[in-house]
């Protein structure tokens, strides 16, 4: 996935960005989220990933599933 820029090895992250790091032994990288979106590419244990900012919007659990809010009204708790 480096070949794609999807993932940077450790030496090159950004300490302004936020990451992930994976702890399955494989894991699919979704379309969508959730399993019902197509695959798009295998993550393996230990590789670590930018994670995007997402312009603002966090998803959040309500009404039971996942909905956007904007973070401009709302804070940590």
């Amino acid at each position: 996935l480096a070949h794609l820029g999807l993932l940077r090895t450790e030496s090159e992250q950004m300490p302004s960005e936020e990451h992930i790091r994976v702890t399955g032994k494989t894991v699919h990288l979704r379309k969508g989220p959730g399993t019902e979106y197509a695959s798009a590419g295998i993550a393996k244990n230990g590789e670590i990933f930018a994670v995007p900012d997402t312009d603002s919007w966090t998803p959040i659990r309500a009404a039971g599933g996942v909905l956007w809010i904007s973070e401009k009204y709302c804070a940590a708790a």
